[in-house]
């Protein structure tokens, strides 16, 4: 059965934030490769904030760290049925971040639904495909294979980053992304194998008609 990165509903806090009522920013970045995604989250809060929480992550997930305004988080980590639970007590939180990798289920499938905890200013949602993957279908393309739209195209010269950017959420809102993905054809590997079959059609042909023209001389 399909696992959707929906259903992790990223940083929702079960907890309340004391102090903070609105975020100023709410940065989310995936790295996707075939099988795989790098999650990464930074929220910064309109006002320092008393954090006490549980942050549900994949059961997969490996690679786990939090920083808290940039200094290392020590967990306490629970197990809950399909998750682990992150247990975060901070006070006076400025930023926030959370980091992890986990595993793509289809391997080339990507599907994820963000939910404004509090009001929040700018949310901003980047993907980056690794050099070897490209979309299934591109976006321009009707039925393309990436939901919705992204409002930014860019590159870091070796893989496409798709942008998408927010602003005035509400508490609840949400941003859905869902992307399929292929990797390349290796062009390289593909001429090797044409050259190779050509050749060894060639070597074939060639003794084909060494056969019958001995078979000429018998006669």
């Amino acid at each position: 059965m399909r696992r959707l990165l929906a259903v992790l509903m990223l940083f929702i806090m079960i907890a309340s934030l004391a102090l903070a009522q609105e975020l100023r920013y709410d940065i989310y970045e995936f790295k996707l490769k075939y099988g795989s995604v790098l999650v990464l989250n930074e929220k910064i809060f309109s006002e320092p904030a008393n954090l006490s929480t549980a942050i549900p992550i994949p059961k997969d997930a490996r690679g786990v760290l939090v920083t808290v305004n940039l200094e290392p988080v020590e967990l306490e980590i629970r197990e809950e049925g399909l998750y682990k639970m992150l247990v975060i007590n901070k006070t006076q939180i400025e930023r926030m971040r959370l980091s992890y990798i986990t595993e793509l289920q289809p391997p080339d499938e990507f599907l994820i639904t963000l939910q404004s905890i509090y009001p929040t200013n700018t949310l901003q949602a980047s993907l980056t495909l690794a050099p070897e993957a490209v979309l299934d279908i591109p976006f321009v393309k009707a039925g393309g294979s990436m939901y919705p739209k992204p409002n930014t195209v860019d590159t870091d010269a070796r893989s496409t980053i798709y942008i998408w950017e927010r602003r005035k959420l509400k508490q609840g809102d949400e941003l859905s992304l869902y992307v399929k993905f292929r990797q390349k054809t290796n062009l390289f590997l593909g001429a090797v194998l044409i050259t190779l079959f050509m050749v060894i059609l060639g070597f074939y042909l060639y003794y084909l008609r060494g056969q019958r023209s001995r078979g000429k001389h018998v006669k």
